[in-house]
């Protein structure tokens, strides 16, 4: 079996509950209503997706001889480790349960990704989830190859969670981000990779997964960006050793460019751009969007209604959002300088934001979208309307970037409001009708099969098996986003409702 996932966790957290539902595709209302009974050893499951996934549920009741040494060798050969905390805990009892897991990985599967899962965060005031999440951010965000999540399954957390399960599939199956989606982690996985260089034109590969503690994937995926940009060439010499030559001189004047930006200027980012949260899953598909010059100056500021920047991302028009233009024109040019991004047309990616950035001319455009939207279908809508608005007022934007008066700007203002209500209204209405792919659709379908679960009678329990394999097709649909698919089983699931409500 190529891919082995694992749970584990405390007793009572909610492993086996966050298995069935995602795993199994039990009824997340059912499972509220009824408690489970504790596991006992070790549950096991296949997935058939793109391929077989072994997914094992470590009773918490056990948790002594899984990491204390009697039976820890069931950790041998997985790849990915989801680990279940309930938010409620301690800071250190969380801290402390992670750091056994830590240690038992080291020991047993090294080159395995751990989620880390908050749980039950309904049960915290948002005060009180905001504190955990700085307190655990600082405490274990320096544990290489782990990524912490915050779960639940109540219904206004069911999307988020929904999402995180499919990163982790996503993940199990390695798949490759794409390399036209500016993830601010990898752009800094790439820079240390490349700081590697410092004063050497040749290094091995084996060096640097050492050295920077990188995943083997996450190395390979790397390399593989490095050498698609003519950066580098990898080859293997006799003695079978993998050598990275680099294929230009990047010039110790630029090493310490890389050196000033991994310090500084990523540091920047991450703290004032990337902590930008999407507040509400009421947020519509486009919040606004920004115009700025290329030295990051603020031209234009539209929202799709008034107080959309504050209500939905917490950031003051006036005072916050002007900061972002600055870092998003310090990203590109020097993603450009080192040439391993094209930032004409980008996804910058944070914890809880979506925000893609389209270059023109000499004018940045920047839109803030709905963390869950998928903005490729109508990408290039964005990048017509905002060409034809510099193009059709292309003197008087020079106008402004010669005087400095961007309120010359202001009788473009209602008309761009405008435009940005309509794409918010012509995007819901694809996702409703299943031309595009949506997670927010696909929440709706899997909430309809769940209705549909809860409402089968000991008449109609001939049908729980058939919904119950209408969700794995699904969350299979979901992995290649196959609208077709998805369409199908929108479909099914209409006629499944019909059939048992007569």
């Amino acid at each position: 079996m190529s891919k082995k996932i694992i749970f584990v966790g405390p007793p009572g957290v909610g492993k086996t509950t966050l298995r069935k539902i995602f795993f199994e595709y039990e009824s997340a209302e059912q499972l509220l209503q009824y408690a489970l009974d504790p596991t006992y050893g070790a549950e096991s499951i296949v997935l058939n997706l793109a391929q077989k996934i072994g997914v094992f549920d470590l009773a918490g009741q056990e948790n002594e001889k899984w990491l204390g040494g009697e039976e820890r060798d069931v950790f041998q050969g997985t790849t990915h480790i989801i680990v279940v905390v309930d938010a409620t805990s301690t800071i250190e009892e969380i801290v402390k349960f992670t750091n056994k897991v830590v240690e038992v990985r080291k020991d047993t599967c090294p080159d395995s990704l751990i989620f880390l899962l908050a749980h039950k965060i309904d049960l915290l005031t948002e005060i009180d989830l905001k504190e955990k999440k700085r307190k655990l951010y600082s405490r274990l965000t320096k544990i290489q190859k782990i990524k912490i999540e915050f779960t639940s399954i109540v219904r206004e957390h069911f999307l988020k969670t929904l999402v995180v399960f499919r990163d982790i599939i996503k993940a199990t199956l390695g798949e490759e981000i794409p390399i036209e989606t500016v993830d601010v982690a990898l752009l800094k996985d790439i820079l240390l990779v490349l700081n590697q260089f410092m004063g050497k034109t040749k290094i091995d590969q084996d060096m640097i997964e050492h050295t920077l503690r990188l995943q083997k994937q996450r190395l390979n995926e790397i390399l593989e960006i490095l050498e698609s940009k003519q950066l580098i060439r990898v080859s293997e010499s006799e003695d079978g050793v993998v050598e990275i030559n680099l294929a230009m001189d990047l010039g110790k004047e630029l090493i310490a460019v890389i050196n000033t930006y991994l310090k500084e200027k990523l540091g920047i980012i991450q703290q004032d751009l990337l902590a930008v949260e999407i507040r509400s899953d009421e947020a519509p598909a486009f919040i606004g969007f920004l115009v700025a010059d290329e030295s990051g100056r603020t031209l234009m500021s539209i929202e799709e209604r008034d107080g959309a920047f504050h209500d939905f991302i917490g950031m003051d028009l006036n005072r916050d959002i002007d900061l972002i233009p600055s870092f998003v024109s310090a990203l590109t040019s020097f993603s450009k300088e080192i040439k391993v991004i094209s930032m004409a047309d980008f996804n910058l990616k944070g914890q809880n934001s979506l925000i893609y950035v389209y270059e023109y001319d000499k004018y940045a455009f920047t839109m803030f979208m709905n963390k869950n939207m998928n903005i490729d279908h109508i990408k290039e809508d964005i990048q017509q309307y905002f060409r034809t608005m510099i193009d059709d007022h292309n003197d008087l934007f020079k106008n402004v970037l010669e005087t400095g008066a961007v309120n010359l700007l202001s009788e473009l203002h209602a008309e761009a409001k405008d435009w940005l209500i309509s794409m918010c209204s012509t995007y819901e209405s694809k996702a409703k009708n299943f031309e595009l792919f949506d997670i927010d659709m696909v929440k709706q379908l899997y909430e309809h099969l769940d209705r549909i679960t809860a409402r089968l009678t000991s008449r109609n329990r001939i049908y729980l098996k058939d919904i119950k394999a209408l969700k794995s097709r699904l969350l299979s649909a979901v992995m290649e986003k196959n609208l077709k698919e998805i369409k199908d089983i929108s479909r099914l699931a209409q006629d499944f409702s019909t059939k048992i409500m007569t």
